[in-house]
């Protein structure tokens, strides 16, 4: 069977497909409202022997399609980065004594149950409230946990700035054949008596991979949750950036924002 699909672009955003199978010609008027990643839409039974089963059949696999088509669009490159690590012969004489993780008012939130939602703050891992205070907390413990192995003298004071974090929707959890955690920030230290910084204020990508599908379903039978897993991953890249633990530095490519 030849199918293909032929888009005609007005301002309703009207599709017309053609099925044509042993030479018979079918055409299927299907009604499409585009808004940013949501799609909507119905087909109707309009073909000569084209059954209310077979559209319901189509449509789905139509709709599915053109999700893949749109995500396929947001794929590209991520990753665990920074330069210039401090290393662990500077890093064993620090102590830290207190972590600040701030999400400025400047970022954008999006709350919209969509694939992917153009804001700087997505997050949807905990009842609604302030997100940006959420995803300071929840960068705030990531760094606290990763700070845990340092046992030195020197008393200093660990500084965040968000810049992204963009995390995934139930939407894309639910739908997307692969989704990604992207987070991105700027951390400082200071000594915590004098307020030397004794650092270059450092830029840290810290992206992972969402779980989606099956892999969210495993996941919440294990009891981790999406907030849990996200501070145990931020706790990693610290650990590996202060030289007590594996690097974490890589790139994937995937399905993302």
């Amino acid at each position: 069977m030849l199918l293909w699909i032929r888009r005609k672009i007005s301002v309703r955003n009207h599709a017309t497909l053609e099925k044509q199978s042993e030479g018979i010609a079918f055409k299927l008027p299907i009604s499409l409202t585009i808004s940013g990643n949501e799609i909507s839409g119905d087909a109707s039974d309009t073909g000569r022997g084209w059954t209310k089963r077979d559209d319901m059949t189509f449509g789905r696999s139509f709709f599915s399609a053109l999700v893949l088509m749109l995500l396929a669009g947001c794929a590209g490159n991520w990753e665990v980065a920074y330069d210039n690590p401090p290393g662990s012969s500077v890093t064993k004489a620090w102590r830290v004594v207190d972590v600040v993780a701030v999400a400025p008012n400047t970022l954008t939130v999006s709350n919209n149950n969509t694939f992917a939602p153009q804001a700087d703050v997505v997050w949807h891992a905990e009842p609604f409230g302030d997100r940006r205070a959420q995803v300071a907390a929840v960068l705030d413990e990531g760094l606290t946990r990763g700070t845990r192995p340092l046992r030195g003298e020197r008393p200093v004071t660990m500084a965040a700035r968000i810049l992204t974090f963009h995390g995934v929707t139930p939407s894309a959890v639910a739908r997307a054949p692969a989704a990604v955690h992207n987070i991105r920030f700027v951390l400082s230290v200071f000594d915590a008596e004098t307020g030397e910084p004794l650092i270059e204020n450092q830029r840290i990508s810290a992206d992972l991979e969402a779980n989606v599908g099956a892999a969210a379903i495993a996941a919440a039978i294990n009891r981790q949750s999406q907030r849990e897993r996200v501070i145990e991953h931020l706790a990693s890249v610290t650990r590996g950036w202060l030289g007590f633990g594996p690097d974490q530095r890589r790139e994937f490519y995937s399905v993302g924002r």
